[in-house]
């Protein structure tokens, strides 16, 4: 059985970037319209809203996202980055939405995430999710989250 990339629709992401309840929906949205998302890209704007709503700094971003300040302040507002870099910012909106809607809140996922934790090295799940190794911990320590063995 093969997958058809081109049966998904591309989802409007600034329905999903208002604040963090819009964005606890993203993962209700079905597979092959997140896929079609990330095969359309990201543009600056996309990443500026998602920006503004994660509280991120350019310092982080370009860390998250494995490209350098100067090549994203370079972009113009309707320039899409590629793919690689659109499956991140993908990766992380869906970290995102399910950290807010585990925990109900915004804030305390946000807290969470600047919080070292043990089980994480003893780092803070922010500084864990640039690789995905550490992504799946920071995963694995939601999942525990939601199960009441944290």
């Amino acid at each position: 059985m093969t997958f058809d990339i081109t049966a998904g629709n591309k989802i409007d992401i600034h329905e999903y970037l208002q604040n963090p309840k819009s964005l606890s929906n993203l993962q209700r949205v079905p597979l092959q319209d997140r896929i079609q998302t990330v095969q359309f890209c990201f543009s600056k704007n996309d990443l500026v809203t998602l920006k503004k709503l994660l509280h991120f700094d350019y310092d982080l971003i370009s860390n998250l996202l494995m490209i350098t300040k100067r090549s994203l302040h370079l972009k113009k507002n309707n320039d899409i980055f590629n793919r690689l870099v659109s499956d991140k910012m993908m990766t992380i909106l869906e970290l995102y939405s399910h950290g807010y809607e585990l925990m109900g809140s915004g804030m305390d996922f946000n807290n969470w995430m600047m919080k070292p934790n043990e089980r994480l090295l003893g780092a803070a799940p922010i500084n864990m999710i640039h690789s995905h190794p550490g992504l799946l911990a920071v995963r694995e320590e939601l999942l525990k989250f939601r199960f009441g063995q944290l």
